[in-house]
């Protein structure tokens, strides 16, 4: 039986955030990513960080609605609009 490796990883994906939603309904979660949907689906907060002179800096935290919607940092409106226009 042949299964795709990206069907594989959307139902991982899927089944992960599904876990994530119900543990945060008792429980905080803070969630390390690099995938910008994955945090839209599954966060209600978002703190964006980056790397600077060897050192870790939050570049913007917020609601996510905010934070997507409007973005300060221009790395992150640059980001988010390649992202979109993928």
């Amino acid at each position: 039986m042949f299964v795709s490796m990206a069907w594989a990883v959307s139902v991982s994906t899927a089944a992960i955030e599904e876990l994530i939603l119900h543990i945060r309904e008792t429980r905080p979660v803070v969630l390390v990513t690099h995938n910008i949907e994955q945090a839209r689906r599954v966060t209600d907060r978002i703190a964006c960080l980056c790397v600077r002179h060897g050192a870790g800096e939050i570049l913007e935290q917020g609601c996510c609605d905010a934070v997507f919607g409007n973005p300060e940092c221009r790395a992150l409106f640059e980001r988010l609009e390649a992202e979109d226009g993928e």
